[in-house]
């Protein structure tokens, strides 16, 4: 688990996302990958990508659903004749135990420290992501940076505590006490002595968030990482993190105790924060997005290596910097 002591955080994932919900999503979003799907699926730039998700590595399983719900439809109305055509992306509910079968993760060959087999369809996803930043997310964040800090800072604070049962709950999955327990203190002090998480107090007393996700529960089974993949508006990510990520969204503790209306405040405070944490960072984001002569390349590599680094797995390779000159000799005279 990673400690958050300073807000707002600043994750490379968010950064390296173009749609990124930790842009838009740190420990993409438990919470608002609906919305977030229902806004990109709405624009016309979307048309062209309904076919995407057949060529990932989750390309079966929406497959199977899309293909299910063409022929549950034309059953109402044309006595069940199959259609062709493409079907609009819709949230895809499985169980648990289909999601851990997905982590059966592919393994890269040895001594390769990036593993993209699916290289041409993850940047087909990345303009569209950078596309959607561009028109949606970049804007937004540029009007939250005009926001008084106070208005922004309890919007973050509030978008923290209602994501700390998911954080609770994969600490106990993990056999990670420490973390359960800090977060579980953090969630009953911001809870009440915060009013509703508004208020950071168990920061003010040094008690700091220990960030985690299902990916990294998946990670601390053994499932391996598998082959980088981008996902259409959540961004980077890896076969192994993509199923942590839907788990994330679909498993949160939170439903259970709250009601829908209540649940609505917290995707909308997360969509808030996710647009808030964009503008924090924005001239970073921009110069991945933007700037790099191949911002995928950039975006796959900063992933990747704070991905590890977060972990704590050890690299195959040394650390590259991407901002670092190529033609650096380091014994030339000075």
């Amino acid at each position: 688990m990673a400690t958050n002591q300073y807000r707002p955080r600043l994750s490379l994932r968010a950064a390296t996302s173009s749609a990124s919900p930790r842009w838009v999503i740190g420990g993409l979003i438990r919470r608002i990958v609906p919305w977030c799907v229902r806004v990109a699926t709405s624009l016309p730039l979307a048309q062209s990508f309904y076919s995407i998700p057949a060529k990932l590595p989750l390309g079966p399983l929406c497959s199977a659903y899309a293909s299910q719900t063409r022929q549950s439809g034309d059953s109402a109305t044309s006595g069940g004749t199959e259609t062709t055509g493409p079907v609009p992306l819709k949230p895809v509910f499985v169980s648990l135990p289909v999601l851990l079968a997905l982590g059966a993760c592919s393994v890269a060959p040895e001594g390769q420290s990036i593993h993209d087999p699916y290289e041409q369809t993850n940047r087909q996803i990345h303009e569209f992501n950078v596309g959607l930043d561009r028109a949606l997310l970049r804007p937004a964040s540029q009007a939250a940076n005009t926001l008084p800090d106070g208005v922004t800072q309890t919007v973050t604070n509030f978008a923290d505590n209602v994501a700390l049962p998911g954080l609770i709950a994969n600490g106990i999955l993990q056999g990670d006490v420490k973390g359960a327990s800090t977060n579980t203190f953090r969630f009953v002090i911001n809870s009440t002595v915060g009013f509703y998480g508004l208020f950071d107090v168990a920061d003010i007393i040094g008690l700091y968030e220990e960030d985690t996700d299902f990916g990294e529960t998946l990670a601390v089974w053994g499932v391996p990482e598998g082959a980088y993949v981008e996902l259409p508006v959540l961004g980077p990510s890896t076969e192994r993190d993509a199923v942590g990520e839907i788990v994330d969204m679909l498993y949160d503790p939170l439903g259970n105790w709250v009601t829908d209306e209540q649940l609505a405040y917290g995707t909308a405070a997360n969509v808030a924060d996710k647009i808030i944490t964009r503008g924090a960072f924005g001239n970073s984001v921009d110069s991945v997005l933007y700037d790099s002569a191949d911002g995928y390349a950039q975006a796959r590599l900063l992933y990747l290596e704070n991905r590890r680094y977060d972990l704590g797995q050890e690299q195959s390779d040394a650390y590259i910097d991407p901002y670092a000159d190529p033609y650096f000799d380091p014994y030339e005279d000075q």
